[in-house]
């Protein structure tokens, strides 16, 4: 069937948002009126965390099932299904079906949110106003009832998404919380972490530690070897990959950002700059003021790769400190508060060895260092897991839209 010379599926058809729906705005509303009431109705606004949610008032200027966007600003073309009593700042639009029960508000949300981004300007200040977004043709269902059904189903892969992200967050918090009491109490051999009602505690320059723990300088256990300036001539799309900062982001090894290779001839030229799968590496250059290095990963991949300048590998003596105690130390709040302290710089900031290594760290035996990983490795390996279940959830959302969405895929009713 063809209908406007734009083919669409049989019971389908075209529709401007300004056919379905009627057109709104929300209004000013200044955090001083936020702040100065406390209130249950929620008012929403441009920014995208929190689903847009400013905070709450005890007057809501809309009430129902709406469709609501941000019309200007960074988020512009930002959807968002609402529904019951809420309000809106001026910086949203909204809007209503204009005729009853012929529009499913969430199922026009999650069709708008794929079309949306498309008609935002970027002259100036990115924006979507009203008038662009009233011409915004699409093409969706002529049954309301296929509509709701395409949304129910997106609805409930929303919520699942939503609980997998909400275990990731509780377990993240939960990891951080116990590197905390592991880091500084540790876990006795029947796998109970220590405190001072059971065990013997003594003073260190971290505070209260076990009794037979050690105190002292990083530097103590490892030492740092910094990478090499490769120079961009010898830069190519294969070979050995190169190990550079932005590689190392969010203490996870991301090979895929912005991937730069180097001759395999160099392995042979520069082995002492060859990583290999095990060593642990760390950011050393940032930006002032942020956490944007220190990031520190370990390498998990069998292919050698070289280490780039501003970034450095430890070095182990001996066997004077377990691989993954000495990673979880690093992610550790009181190991990074010590070592953000440290650097000096108005813009870009730069570490070195002693920023590195001389921090005070708790050193536990080297028993207990493995057991205190083992216990940590159990939270790592669900949320490992979790995350992964997210990234199929999502990639199951975006192959439903396009399959939903479209009318590729017909749902039955």
């Amino acid at each position: 069937m063809v209908e406007n010379q734009i083919q669409i599926p049989e019971g389908w058809k075209s529709s401007t948002i300004n056919d379905l729906c009627i057109i709104g705005r929300g209004r000013v509303i200044s955090q001083t009126e936020i702040f100065n009431k406390v209130g249950v109705y929620p008012v929403y606004s441009s920014q995208s965390q929190n689903n847009g949610e400013m905070g709450r008032i005890d007057t809501f200027d809309f009430d129902g099932d709406y469709v609501t966007w941000t019309t200007d600003g960074a988020y512009a073309g930002t959807v968002f299904f609402r529904t019951g009593k809420f309000n809106c700042t001026n910086v949203c639009g909204t809007l209503k079906e204009k005729e009853a029960n012929t529009l499913d508000l969430q199922f026009l949300a999650y069709l708008l949110s794929t079309e949306a981004k498309y008609h935002v300007s970027y002259v100036g200040n990115p924006k979507l106003m009203n008038g662009v977004m009233a011409k915004i043709l699409l093409q969706l269902p002529k049954d309301k009832t296929e509509q709701t059904t395409i949304a129910t189903i997106l609805s409930k892969t929303d919520q699942a998404i939503a609980h997998t992200e909400a275990l990731i967050a509780k377990y993240t918090k939960i990891k951080t919380g116990l590197m905390q009491d592991l880091l500084t109490k540790g876990i006795d051999q029947n796998g109970k972490i220590r405190s001072e009602q059971t065990h013997e505690f003594k003073d260190s320059p971290l505070g209260r530690i076990p009794k037979e723990w050690e105190c002292d300088y990083l530097s103590s256990k490892v030492q740092v070897h910094g990478g090499y300036a490769f120079k961009s001539k010898d830069f190519q799309t294969e070979g050995v990959q190169l190990i550079r900062i932005g590689n190392l982001y969010n203490n996870q090894l991301s090979l895929n950002r912005d991937p730069i290779f180097l001759p395999k001839e160099f392995l042979k030229t520069l082995p002492q700059f060859i990583l290999n799968k095990g060593d642990i590496i760390l950011s050393m250059t940032g930006t002032a003021g942020k956490r944007d290095y220190g990031f520190a990963v370990q390498i998990n991949i069998e292919e050698k790769v070289f280490l780039n300048q501003r970034v450095c590998k430890f070095l182990f003596q001996e066997a004077k400190i377990d691989k993954d105690f000495l990673l979880n130390v690093l992610h550790s709040e009181f190991y990074l508060t010590k070592l953000y302290e440290s650097v000096t710089g108005t813009k870009q900031a730069n570490l070195n060895s002693d920023n590195i290594l001389e921090i005070y760290v708790p050193f536990p035996i080297l028993d207990e260092q493995k057991r205190i990983s083992n216990y940590l490795l159990k939270v790592d390996d669900f949320i490992s897991k979790s995350k992964t279940e997210l990234t199929k959830l999502q990639s199951l959302k975006i192959g439903l839209m396009q399959d939903l969405l479209t009318g590729k895929v017909r749902v039955k009713i």
